[in-house]
């Protein structure tokens, strides 16, 4: 699992994790019980890391279990071949974002996972043996859940 980059909140993203108003968290950066900084600019923002929110929420006793969770894009990639796996996650390391990486050699525990991960990106071998990739497309297009 590879994560990159801290996560970067909005206020409105904090009052939604946190359920309170867009106002009471701006309080609670004024009373300075919150770590943020301003963006620059005129009407300028706050913006919250991730790690400060953490803090934040452990001092208070809010709970953070759905914050964990929150890695950024999730990429599952489902492959025998080492060397295509190694490949895929060079690939990987330019791009810009904050994600989470999952990769299988196996099949049976890459399909078991994608359940429990729900990936925003899937990356598979069509052709793995005894393996039918369309049946496997059509699954996660058809469910409603993803």
């Amino acid at each position: 699992m590879k994560k990159r980059k801290p996560t970067i909140y909005t206020t409105g993203q904090v009052a939604k994790l946190c359920a309170v108003s867009i106002r009471t968290v701006a309080r609670w950066i004024e009373m300075e019980h919150l770590k943020a900084f301003r963006l620059p600019g005129e009407g300028s923002e706050f913006r919250v890391m991730k790690k400060d929110l953490l803090v934040f929420m452990n001092n208070f006793g809010l709970p953070t279990d759905h914050i964990a969770e929150d890695l950024g894009y999730k990429i599952l990639v489902i492959d025998p071949e080492e060397k295509t796996r190694k490949a895929i996650k060079k690939a990987l390391e330019d791009i810009p974002f904050d994600y989470t990486l999952q990769d299988y050699s196996d099949v049976t525990e890459g399909l078991i996972n994608i359940g429990v991960f729900k990936p925003h990106l899937v990356i598979f071998d069509f052709e793995i043996d005894g393996f039918d990739g369309t049946k496997f497309y059509e699954y996660i297009r058809d469910d409603p859940t993803w």
